[in-house]
């Protein structure tokens, strides 16, 4: 999508970064989900969660240098370079869901619901009522 748009050398390369991350990303969740002993699983998300860190920094790099170039761009290529910013976020912000998903797990709400007892009244009702709510998520 680089190429069908405006963009100056220092965009291109940020796009390009941008683009290598994310499918390193959709290629270490992957792995992530094959992996079965724990403190490997954990690592493997701890090193995908410094390469999001990486990517939300240079998505808001690429921010600044879509504003520094706007005025020099027409309206229709400011507006394709904002929506490809757009699609950048969303895409790193399912791997950040999905990171937390894996992080969290499902037993620990399964857990968290059995605690519980369904005759007390107040915070172990609100707190029942919340965790089927995020496991009904899951």
């Amino acid at each position: 999508m680089a190429s069908d748009l405006r963009m100056n050398a220092e965009m291109e390369e940020t796009d390009g970064e941008i683009q290598d991350i994310l499918r390193a990303l959709a290629n270490g969740f992957q792995k992530v989900d094959k992996i079965k002993e724990p403190n490997r699983q954990s690592k493997q998300l701890e090193e995908l969660t410094g390469k999001m860190r990486e990517c939300k920094r240079l998505i808001k790099e690429f921010d600044r240098e879509i504003k520094e170039a706007e005025s020099s761009n027409p309206p229709e290529v400011n507006k394709q370079l904002n929506d490809r910013k757009q699609s950048m976020i969303k895409e790193l912000n399912s791997y950040v869901a999905l990171r937390k998903t894996m992080t969290n797990g499902g037993n620990k709400n399964v857990y968290l619901f059995w605690w519980a007892k369904p005759t007390t009244r107040g915070i172990n009702q609100k707190f029942v009522g919340s965790s089927l709510e995020t496991f009904k998520k899951l």
